[in-house]
């Protein structure tokens, strides 16, 4: 392989026989070129080890194919919330999802998403140019900094999001329904449970909210007993969900005999806790999940929940976002997913 220092575009194109312009459809995969003619273009690439001047390239305004994901933990010890496999799940269908469409990922994991550092950083890679876009996942439903990016014309992919009359087209959603928690309580009722507890999830989070209103609204319709210290709040995690636990089995005789859980990750939880106290499930206590993610089948018992297609949410949020980018939309995208019931060994009837 020959290597000259500083080769640029145009040696390429003078090596090859073609025009500068060529060269630059061929790399960005711009435009229409002949297969013989992007042979030609990319043997000389090759040969000579030429790589675009990206910085170049921003500074020239050109897009950096590299879109930033940002993932908050609410976590101190940021290791803690990787024990919710799913988190590994979503980046890897936002980064499969963007490859698929040549283009790259930046991912970057927040402790805290109201810290003034991680914003000002945050706000950098915009500015900088450093990102085309940005998706933002596990923010709550409001975020100042959020709102100062879409304001300024930043393209920003948002999941589990609702402003009322926030409808910018730069502002691309989306978001799950409640069917989730209105199922699993359904389902408790028909199984003759009156005596569920409920462990939600952050109420500034949209889903949060909805599925707290749902799980409201179950337990009136069905005449539940499920007073406040019932209703328990968690930062939709594992390790948030087993300290609420303990907590409330330290300090309380008083016990439900079904659990309904925000999603997965806190039902395993609350699981490992009950088990921890020696609290049979589903036989002293029912449990639901929502979300139906990978291990959900594979605990001990395992996991009665309701399944979202999150392959196809997250593959939808990206693709819309590229889309965006490489054809802007004139009116607002949002697009809400549902979910489909699965019982499981988790729960019981009430004799």
């Amino acid at each position: 392989m020959i290597k000259k220092e500083k080769i640029d575009s145009a040696d390429i194109a003078r090596l090859a026989g073609v025009s500068r312009a060529t060269v630059s459809r061929v790399i960005n995969k711009k435009g229409v070129v002949t297969p013989e003619t992007t042979e030609k273009v990319m043997k000389v690439i090759q040969r000579y080890a030429y790589t675009p001047n990206l910085q170049a390239q921003v500074l020239a305004g050109k897009h950096s194919n590299t879109i930033g994901l940002f993932f908050t933990t609410y976590s101190k010890d940021i290791h803690i919330n990787f024990e919710d496999s799913h988190m590994d799940f979503i980046i890897r269908m936002v980064i499969n999802a963007a490859s698929i469409n040549d283009y790259y990922v930046l991912v970057k994991t927040i402790a805290d998403p109201n810290a003034p550092i991680a914003q000002l950083q945050i706000r950098d890679m915009f500015v900088q140019n450093r990102i085309d876009a940005g998706i933002f996942i596990n923010f709550p439903n409001y975020c100042g900094m959020i709102e100062e990016l879409i304001a300024s014309g930043y393209i920003v992919g948002l999941f589990d999001h609702n402003l009322s009359g926030r409808n910018e087209p730069n502002r691309i959603i989306v978001n799950m329904n409640d069917k989730a928690i209105v199922d699993a309580v359904d389902y408790l009722a028909s199984l003759g449970h009156k005596r569920v507890m409920c462990l939600h999830g952050d109420l500034d989070r949209q889903n949060g909210k909805q599925k707290h209103d749902a799980f409201r609204r179950g337990a009136e319709k069905h005449g539940f007993y499920s007073p406040p210290e019932w209703q328990l709040f968690t930062h939709f995690s594992g390790w948030s969900s087993r300290e609420v636990m303990s907590r409330f089995l330290k300090k309380t005789r008083e016990l439900p005999t079904a659990i309904c859980c925000a999603n997965d990750a806190i039902a395993f939880g609350v699981m490992d806790i009950l088990k921890e106290h020696g609290i049979r499930i589903p036989q002293d206590i029912s449990v639901t999940g929502a979300d139906d993610i990978a291990l959900s089948r594979f605990v001990t018992p395992a996991l009665t929940t309701s399944r979202v297609d999150f392959y196809n949410i997250f593959h939808t949020l990206t693709k819309k976002v590229i889309d965006y980018l490489e054809k802007p939309f004139e009116k607002p995208c949002c697009t809400t997913f549902s979910s489909e019931f699965v019982a499981r060994d988790s729960c019981c009837r009430i004799h």
